[in-house]
């Protein structure tokens, strides 16, 4: 038995596609279950899932708090099977897609968490500016496409394709509900790779199969710059979030901000103003874009250093997970 979890919260634009896709899937051996969690939407998630109630072996829950791991966290206390299949409620999974998760699964049984490919859905061919000059799996969640298959850092295995063992979640683990979309603007993004790192520290093994395919939604407005810095800045607040405090306070200070932050921001400013004057507009891109990661990280160094830590806060020193060579980040196609 495989168990499908997805969490939703007003995705009544995308979500008709996705569980129209789950139900054209191929049956896998056991056989598999899905698992939807409303997480407080206020569109109409709730009716689009209604109507598939009898054409997908389907579990509709509710979780008012609003925060996609809460969800997440529902859906686990409902799992049935050995593998747990992570999606989200703008993907289009291939129609093998969980034939060949069982596959690879049965294939690998030393490797507790398995990623698959992640291609873009474009709404239209994305501007030239955009694959010049922007990181795809950063800004739209696309996995490297020459990513072969085999052991893989657990950053490169992202919460619209990921597999995990139940033995993982029988040991306790479950989702950091300070991470990830939660209904506001100002969340910290990397919920699932909160969540991975956490798992590897603890010794489980990850496998990558780039046959494990699911395409991925990009909505028009994602195109626009505005929503792209954003995720610039999303993406450097987690990599701060991601740090144990006592590495942030290494080395000289100002107004509670390690000096190295300030830095960043100097370098990325004056970046800025001199690509606005020497180079054309791809070049402008990828420095606003430094500056806007910059700038997230000044931000998340600061509410880290002088707000008091949350409790069951699990700083993790990505700087260190990151340096090892078998595993090269992916961050340009």
């Amino acid at each position: 038995m495989i168990s499908v979890l997805v969490a939703c919260h007003n995705g009544a634009s995308t979500i008709g596609r996705t569980l129209e896709a789950l139900s054209q899937l191929q049956e896998p051996r056991g056989g598999w279950r899905l698992i939807a969690v409303d997480n407080g939407s206020t569109d109409t998630t709730a009716s689009i899932l209604a109507q598939y109630r009898a054409r997908l072996p389907l579990t509709c829950l509710f979780e008012p708090t609003l925060g996609k791991n809460h969800a997440l966290n529902r859906g686990l206390q409902h799992l049935e099977g050995d593998l747990a299949v992570f999606t989200d409620d703008d993907v289009i999974p291939d129609p093998d897609w969980l034939v060949r998760i069982k596959a690879c699964a049965d294939a690998h049984p030393e490797y507790d968490v398995i990623g698959g490919a992640i291609l873009p859905v474009w709404p239209r061919q994305p501007p030239e500016w955009i694959l010049e000059s922007v990181p795809l799996g950063q800004v739209f969640g696309a996995s490297n496409p020459s990513q072969t298959a085999g052991e893989i850092s657990p950053h490169l295995v992202w919460g619209a394709n990921m597999t995990v063992r139940m033995r993982v979640f029988r040991d306790g683990f479950q989702f950091d509900t300070r991470f990830g979309p939660n209904g506001t603007t100002r969340y910290v993004t990397g919920s699932e790779t909160q969540f991975a790192l956490r798992v590897a520290e603890a010794g489980y093994r990850f496998w990558f199969c780039p046959a494990i395919r699911v395409g991925h939604i990009i909505r028009e407005e994602q195109f626009e710059l505005r929503s792209i810095l954003q995720r610039a800045f999303r993406s450097g607040r987690l990599q701060v979030r991601l740090e144990k405090h006592a590495a942030l306070r290494s080395g000289a200070m100002l107004f509670g901000v390690p000096m190295k932050m300030w830095g960043g921001c100097a370098r990325r400013s004056l970046d800025v103003l001199l690509t606005a004057v020497t180079a054309g507009w791809p070049s402008q891109v990828r420095a606003r874009f430094a500056l806007a990661e910059a700038c997230g990280r000044f931000v998340e160094s600061h509410r880290m250093l002088t707000d008091v830590p949350q409790e069951g806060c699990d700083g993790l020193n990505l700087s260190q997970t990151n340096a090892d060579p078998r595993f090269p980040q992916y961050e340009h196609p």
